[in-house]
């Protein structure tokens, strides 16, 4: 087990191959665990996490994947021709791009082999809403006036649905980052966003009101672990846009 963070959160890379070795209960149980302990939105916690082992399941969830895969590869395929011709992406990056999506394709085609699968869930907040409205709306008023609650108020579904999402994925980020310092290899997928809603919450019974957030499959890797290669960050000071001085 590699226990030096840093060194976990650059070495973190998607792993897409996994060997025929089942992932012990324990682990799961762990991996989870350590999940849960990523900061929630206003303290919510409105994850939840499904494990699939079923063969029938994964099998199921193979099958919608490899819809998506396919025109995705497609237009990965295109974009990628495209920056090579103009000049964009040199030899060697255009290498690495192939790779990628050769495992890519290859993790769709070889889904149901794949020992455990964590699919990351995420509900609605248990707080009751209209409660929350009531004693709020004279602050707002008093805050922002009348027009201003409004717009707020208008606003206000995309803002819910945005906090939502930003209280599961850091659980998410926590569960790559576990199972690479346990030495398991895994990888975020978002497969349900390449084709019809509600095809994958149906095959996992999801109830109202609970969506599939990340689709993480895991196992012990074939692959090895090593630096994580991002290009530079654009970093401004104090308004975007503005250089930094050095």
């Amino acid at each position: 087990m590699d226990t030096d963070l840093f060194e976990v959160i650059r070495t973190c890379r998607a792993m897409r191959r996994f060997e025929d070795r089942e992932v012990p209960d324990r682990i799961v149980n762990e991996l989870i665990d350590l999940a849960i302990r990523a900061p929630s939105g206003s303290n919510v916690q409105n994850w939840s996490f499904i494990v699939v082992r079923d063969r029938a399941v994964k099998e199921a969830l193979a099958g919608e994947i490899a819809k998506g895969t396919r025109w995705m590869s497609i237009v990965e395929e295109g974009r990628l021709a495209a920056a090579v011709e103009a000049g964009l992406v040199p030899p060697d990056e255009e290498a690495k791009n192939r790779r990628s999506l050769t495992a890519f394709n290859a993790l769709a085609e070889h889904f149901a082999d794949v020992p455990v699968v964590i699919c990351v869930c995420v509900g609605g907040d248990p707080t009751p809403t209209a409660a929350r409205t009531s004693k709020s709306i004279r602050g707002l008023i008093a805050e922002y006036g009348l027009s201003g609650a409004i717009r707020f108020a208008l606003a206000g579904r995309s803002m819910v649905a945005r906090g939502r999402w930003a209280s599961v994925y850091p659980a998410v980020q926590n569960l790559l980052l576990a199972a690479r310092g346990m030495g398991l290899g895994a990888v975020l997928t978002t497969p349900q966003l390449l084709g019809p809603p509600g095809r994958f919450e149906k095959i996992l019974g999801l109830l109202n009101g609970v969506d599939l957030a990340a689709v993480v499959p895991i196992g012990y890797p074939k692959g090895k672990f090593g630096p994580v290669r991002r290009m530079p960050p654009r970093v401004f000071k104090d308004r975007y846009g503005q250089t930094r001085s050095t």
